[in-house]
Protein backbone atom coordinates (compact mmCIF):
# COMPACT_ATOMS: atom_id res chain seq x y z
CA UNK A 1 0.00 0.00 0.00
CA UNK A 2 2.92 2.06 0.73
CA UNK A 3 4.57 2.03 -2.31
CA UNK A 4 1.36 2.84 -4.29
CA UNK A 5 0.82 5.77 -2.59
CA UNK A 6 4.72 6.96 -2.62
CA UNK A 7 5.22 6.13 -6.31
CA UNK A 8 1.91 8.02 -7.16
CA UNK A 9 2.62 11.01 -5.38
CA UNK A 10 5.88 11.08 -7.01
CA UNK A 11 8.02 10.50 -3.46
CA UNK A 12 10.66 8.01 -3.20
CA UNK A 13 10.29 5.54 0.18
CA UNK A 14 13.37 4.81 2.36
CA UNK A 15 13.40 1.57 3.95
CA UNK A 16 14.19 1.54 7.80
CA UNK A 17 17.07 -0.28 7.36
CA UNK A 18 18.57 2.66 5.66
CA UNK A 19 17.10 5.28 7.68
CA UNK A 20 16.43 4.45 11.67
CA UNK A 21 15.00 7.60 12.07
CA UNK A 22 11.92 6.93 10.36
CA UNK A 23 9.21 4.42 10.95
CA UNK A 24 9.33 1.58 8.75
CA UNK A 25 7.19 1.29 5.80
CA UNK A 26 4.84 -0.51 7.44
CA UNK A 27 4.16 1.81 10.19
CA UNK A 28 4.24 4.89 7.93
CA UNK A 29 0.35 5.23 7.53
CA UNK A 30 -0.52 4.64 10.46
CA UNK A 31 1.74 7.32 11.91
CA UNK A 32 0.26 10.09 9.94
CA UNK A 33 -2.85 8.52 10.90
CA UNK A 34 -1.98 9.12 14.20
CA UNK A 35 -0.69 12.88 13.57
CA UNK A 36 -3.43 13.78 11.61
CA UNK A 37 -6.08 12.84 14.27
CA UNK A 38 -3.72 14.74 17.02
CA UNK A 39 -2.25 17.67 15.37
CA UNK A 40 -4.22 17.60 11.57
CA UNK A 41 -7.04 19.14 10.33
CA UNK A 42 -9.29 17.74 7.53
CA UNK A 43 -10.83 20.68 5.36
CA UNK A 44 -14.12 19.44 3.12
CA UNK A 45 -16.30 22.37 2.42
CA UNK A 46 -17.92 24.12 -0.45
CA UNK A 47 -18.14 27.89 -0.69
CA UNK A 48 -19.11 31.05 -2.84
CA UNK A 49 -15.91 33.47 -4.42
CA UNK A 50 -15.90 35.65 -6.71
CA UNK A 51 -11.75 36.12 -7.11
CA UNK A 52 -11.53 35.35 -10.68
CA UNK A 53 -11.03 38.54 -12.68
CA UNK A 54 -12.52 37.09 -15.72
CA UNK A 55 -15.43 35.43 -13.93
CA UNK A 56 -17.08 38.51 -11.83
CA UNK A 57 -20.43 36.37 -10.63
CA UNK A 58 -19.71 34.20 -7.24
CA UNK A 59 -19.31 30.60 -7.84
CA UNK A 60 -19.18 27.68 -5.48
CA UNK A 61 -15.05 26.48 -5.26
CA UNK A 62 -14.71 23.42 -3.18
CA UNK A 63 -11.80 23.14 -0.21
CA UNK A 64 -10.09 19.82 -0.07
CA UNK A 65 -6.86 20.00 2.34
CA UNK A 66 -5.21 17.56 4.62
CA UNK A 67 -3.21 19.69 7.11
CA UNK A 68 -0.81 19.33 10.03
CA UNK A 69 0.50 22.58 11.99
CA UNK A 70 2.85 21.66 15.18
CA UNK A 71 6.51 23.57 16.46
CA UNK A 72 8.04 20.01 15.80
CA UNK A 73 9.95 20.65 12.40
CA UNK A 74 11.79 17.80 12.21
CA UNK A 75 8.20 15.68 12.33
CA UNK A 76 6.97 18.18 9.92
CA UNK A 77 9.58 17.50 7.64
CA UNK A 78 9.01 13.54 7.84
CA UNK A 79 6.08 14.31 6.45
CA UNK A 80 6.77 15.92 3.33
CA UNK A 81 9.60 13.47 2.65
CA UNK A 82 7.28 10.79 3.00
CA UNK A 83 4.05 11.65 1.35
CA UNK A 84 5.48 14.82 -0.44
CA UNK A 85 4.76 18.66 -0.14
CA UNK A 86 6.33 21.67 1.06
CA UNK A 87 7.88 22.61 4.83
CA UNK A 88 6.01 26.04 5.61
CA UNK A 89 6.81 28.39 7.91
CA UNK A 90 3.95 29.62 9.72
CA UNK A 91 5.19 33.28 11.49
CA UNK A 92 4.15 33.67 15.01
CA UNK A 93 4.28 36.56 17.35
CA UNK A 94 7.57 37.84 19.67
CA UNK A 95 8.33 35.01 22.28
CA UNK A 96 6.09 32.22 20.74
CA UNK A 97 7.78 29.34 18.80
CA UNK A 98 8.08 29.25 14.98
CA UNK A 99 5.30 26.88 13.70
CA UNK A 100 5.57 24.49 10.74
CA UNK A 101 3.15 23.76 8.04
CA UNK A 102 2.75 20.64 5.78
CA UNK A 103 -0.20 20.96 3.27
CA UNK A 104 -1.65 18.15 0.66
CA UNK A 105 -5.01 19.41 -1.15
CA UNK A 106 -7.37 17.79 -3.58
CA UNK A 107 -6.39 14.79 -5.39
CA UNK A 108 -3.27 13.91 -3.22
CA UNK A 109 -5.31 14.46 -0.21
CA UNK A 110 -8.16 11.94 -1.81
CA UNK A 111 -4.93 9.74 -2.04
CA UNK A 112 -3.89 9.80 1.02
CA UNK A 113 -7.10 9.83 2.91
CA UNK A 114 -7.61 6.52 1.21
CA UNK A 115 -4.81 4.77 3.04
CA UNK A 116 -4.97 6.56 6.45
CA UNK A 117 -8.66 6.04 6.80
CA UNK A 118 -8.83 3.20 8.30
CA UNK A 119 -6.48 4.10 11.00
CA UNK A 120 -8.19 6.99 12.03
CA UNK A 121 -10.86 7.61 15.07
CA UNK A 122 -11.46 11.58 15.43
CA UNK A 123 -10.87 12.23 11.69
CA UNK A 124 -12.44 9.62 10.20
CA UNK A 125 -15.82 10.73 8.87
CA UNK A 126 -14.04 14.12 7.59
CA UNK A 127 -11.65 11.47 5.63
CA UNK A 128 -14.69 9.43 4.31
CA UNK A 129 -15.97 12.66 2.87
CA UNK A 130 -13.32 13.28 0.83
CA UNK A 131 -13.01 9.82 -0.51
CA UNK A 132 -16.43 10.21 -1.53
CA UNK A 133 -16.39 13.07 -2.62
CA UNK A 134 -14.04 12.49 -5.27
CA UNK A 135 -14.96 7.82 -5.76
CA UNK A 136 -18.43 9.76 -6.81
CA UNK A 137 -16.42 12.02 -9.59
CA UNK A 138 -14.99 8.50 -11.19
CA UNK A 139 -18.22 7.07 -11.72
Amino acid sequence: MMGNLATTLGVRVVSSDSNRDHPSDMTNIPYLAGLMDGEGCVTYKKYWSSKRKNRPKEYYCWRIQLEIVMTDKDTIQWCCDTFGGNLCLKPRKNGYKMQYRWRRGFRDAYKIAKEIHPYAITKKEKLKNIIDHYELLAL
